[in-house]
């Protein structure tokens, strides 16, 4: 960013500043699809005049960009989520949601150590669903959702720990300067 547009103050904060304007989207996106599209302008609008994003969105620091990333992944994780409760053996958008969401996971866990607080988050929320699932369906249905959703979970955790391991030398050797 800094080649690119130079080493002046302005130049320094002004990606930080574009990526809170992201995140505003971002929120917009989240509220949209968890709720309906007033809940999510109503979360883009509170993000946007938010002190802590407003003071972020200055910073030349890593913390705005930590918070869009963990909103892309938590958005990628509910799409993930959407598609494989739909998953009906042909359906093409699982590997892509899954990809998505590992990539945003592992971009995030790369960014700041706190990241983990957020992926715990996500699967718990999953956890709860598949109880919720479960609950739903009666007898043999339960145990089978308990398993299936238990191999899930432990799948989507390796995909990350695998890309984090992947990936980390590349993006340790891309990030030298």
């Amino acid at each position: 960013w800094i080649q690119a547009f130079g080493t002046g103050e302005f130049a320094a904060r002004s990606l930080s500043a574009v990526i809170g304007i992201l995140l505003a989207c971002l929120t917009f996106l989240l509220g949209r699809r968890l709720f309906n599209s007033w809940v999510g302008l109503v979360a883009a609008f509170l993000s946007a005049i938010s002190p802590f994003q407003v003071y972020y969105s200055q910073e030349t620091r890593m913390y705005i960009l930590l918070a869009a990333l963990s909103a892309l992944s938590m958005y990628f994780f509910l799409k993930f989520v959407e598609a494989e409760a739909a998953d009906t053996g042909r359906q093409q958008s699982l590997p892509l949601w899954a990809g998505f969401y590992v990539l945003a996971t592992v971009l995030a866990l790369y960014t700041h150590y706190s990241f983990p607080f957020v992926l715990l988050v996500e699967n718990l929320v999953y956890v709860f669903w598949l109880i919720a699932e479960a609950r739903r369906g009666g007898g043999r249905g339960r145990r089978r959702a308990v398993r299936v959703g238990a191999k899930r979970l432990l799948r989507r955790v390796e995909l990350v720990r695998i890309e984090t391991k992947r990936w980390g030398p590349v993006l340790r050797r891309a990030l030298r300067w």
